[in-house]
């Protein structure tokens, strides 16, 4: 060491030489070290169409979708039992039977009476029979007030003849002419003659002299009306109608009149008989006259009055028709849901299997001719169907709806990946320690014999799809202002910050809607080389900051160091 500090004393240039020397090479060797340059490389990613998938996935348990105990609707004696633990079982067929004579014959009864209520509503209705047809209730009363018409047609003329004209024409000539006194008509010499010993006795006059104007006043209402309709059978029945209510009333009040006369006549004879005074004969010929015309007008009336009722009979009669027939639908109806309700009770008799499935907890120590009830616990059936239930957030339960499709895989079973679907969901969710929870319910489409009841699930329920649309990577996208933009690489190198409007996101990839086109490049993240070969990956998302600003806005265009 002490000839080297000599030899380079006493040689100052070629120690000058060597100090450069080591020098320059220390700053070549020494300057990546401390060189805090680097060139960033983009990692990109080409904008293409895809499907997105959107789902949720959640933990559930396995249950079967049906578990029911089975017992008798009925009381009774064992007739056959089909029951045995692992058996299979399908919908509706018979596991037991119990005596049912008596709801037989409920039944039978029931038919009979139903088929007798149809029968009726069909005699109602009418019918036609190989020995000919019945007419309908309608049909019938519609014939009958035809005939109620034709009868009072047949009936008038009698009444318009000369008997009810020569009454009336009598009836003038007893009440208003001079018979019995010169200076009084016969009507007011009987209430004058008795007026010193009845007071009321030319009131008499007056009400008879008042029945006969209005009895002569209706009468020729009636007769005018009578004769200008000229009626037939095939006249309206509307005219038959005011014909008919025209007469009834002129004959109600001709009978009257009489009634009316006679009254006086009775109180004239008997008041004078009383007092034992003499009067004319011509008083007893006028009485007996009276007396002839009142049953003549009473037997007229009484014939009206038959005809005009026969109508109005006849005419309600055809609108209880329907009522009638109403009635008898009603008893048909009836007769229906009872015969129903019989063959309910008899089904009760015949167990039988509600839907597909597994018999276990079979009662052995039943038998035929045993008697069960109710109560008597005969198995358990299980369907062969499986559901998952699961527990949504609330966040979750927004997405999901019943009918949606899910993915299911099971913790015990490698490699099994089963199908099914959201078949329910709570409407109204559980508070547990202010937490809220939906339960719901998925169906497996198809069974694998090695799932069983209790077993944990992973189910991914498919909450949106979009098929063919453009995407980009999630790690792509900046959101500036609650707007969102990603860093395109253009062909010349320059990176341009361009806004886009996104659309369906999923967990790795989001839709864009407008923006970008098919094929494009977008930088995903940056690695960064230093001089000393140093590579450093920095993510987009670490880029991913609120500067203030508008995505939507000019953004300058970068371009990458060394022109890349």
């Amino acid at each position: 060491m002490k000839k080297l500090f000599h030899f380079l004393k006493t040689h100052k240039a070629i120690t000058v030489i060597i100090v450069l020397v080591i020098l320059v090479g220390g700053y070549f060797l020494l300057k990546p070290v401390f060189s805090k340059s680097s060139t960033p490389n983009y990692i990109t990613a080409k904008v293409e169409r895809t499907d997105l998938i959107n789902s949720i996935s959640v933990t559930g348990q396995t249950t079967a979708q049906n578990k029911v105990t089975l017992t008798p609707k009925v009381s009774g004696e064992v007739t056959y039992i089909n029951l045995a633990n692992g058996k299979a079982v399908k919908k509706g067929e018979i596991l037991l039977k119990i005596k049912d004579d008596d709801a037989r014959n409920a039944v039978r009864d029931a038919q009979i009476t139903l088929d007798n209520a149809k029968r009726d509503l069909s005699k109602m209705e009418g019918l036609a029979t190989n020995e000919g047809s019945i007419e309908s209730i309608k049909a019938k009363r519609q014939k009958d007030l035809t005939i109620a018409y034709q009868k009072a047609v047949d009936g008038l003329p009698a009444i318009f003849t000369s008997t009810t004209p020569n009454i009336i024409t009598s009836l003038y000539d007893l009440l208003f002419q001079n018979d019995l006194s010169a200076n009084d008509d016969n009507v007011d010499y009987y209430g004058k003659s008795l007026v010193l010993y009845n007071k009321s006795a030319l009131q008499y006059s007056e009400a008879t002299r008042k029945a006969y104007d209005l009895a002569k006043s209706s009468y020729d209402i009636a007769a005018a009306n009578y004769k200008s309709n000229n009626l037939t059978y095939y006249s309206n029945t509307q005219d038959i109608e005011q014909a008919v209510n025209l007469t009834y009333e002129a004959l109600k009040n001709i009978n009257d009149a009489v009634r009316a006369a006679l009254n006086i006549v009775h109180l004239y004879k008997d008041s004078m008989t009383e007092m034992k005074l003499q009067y004319p004969s011509l008083v007893d010929d006028q009485d007996k006259i009276l007396t002839s015309y009142f049953n003549i007008t009473s037997d007229l009336f009484k014939q009206i009055d038959t005809i005009k009722n026969n109508i109005q009979t006849a005419k309600e009669n055809l609108i209880n028709a329907d009522f009638d027939l109403s009635d008898q639908q009603t008893a048909v109806d009836k007769a229906e849901r009872n015969l129903k309700t019989a063959l309910d009770k008899l089904a009760d008799y015949t167990l039988t299997a509600p839907f597909d499935g597994i018999l276990g907890n079979v009662a052995e120590d039943i038998h035929v001719g045993d008697n069960v009830s109710p109560s008597t616990n005969l198995a358990t059936l299980i369907s062969q169907q499986y559901m998952i239930d699961i527990s949504l957030t609330e966040t979750d339960a927004a997405q999901v709806e019943i009918g949606q499709k899910a993915n299911i895989t099971f913790d015990a079973l490698d490699n099994v990946i089963l199908t099914g679907r959201v078949v329910d969901m709570d409407v109204v969710g559980t508070v547990s320690q202010g937490v809220v929870s939906y339960g719901a319910k998925v169906l497996l489409d198809k069974m694998d014999e090695r799932i069983k009841p209790g077993m944990s699930a992973t189910v991914e329920i498919i909450v949106a799809t979009k098929p063919n649309v453009l995407a980009i990577s999630r790690v792509a996208l900046k959101n500036q202002n609650n707007k969102y933009f990603v860093r395109v690489l253009k062909s010349d190198g320059t990176v341009e910050m361009r806004p886009v409007e996104i659309g369906l996101e999923t967990d790795s990839k989001v839709e864009i809607v407008s923006g970008l086109t098919e094929g494009e490049s977008i930088i995903i993240g940056t690695v960064s080389t230093s001089t000393s070969g140093t590579n450093l990956l920095r993510s987009n998302n670490l880029y991913q900051r609120n500067t203030g600003g508008s995505a939507s806005g000019n953004i300058p265009q970068m371009r990458m160091p060394g022109g890349f």
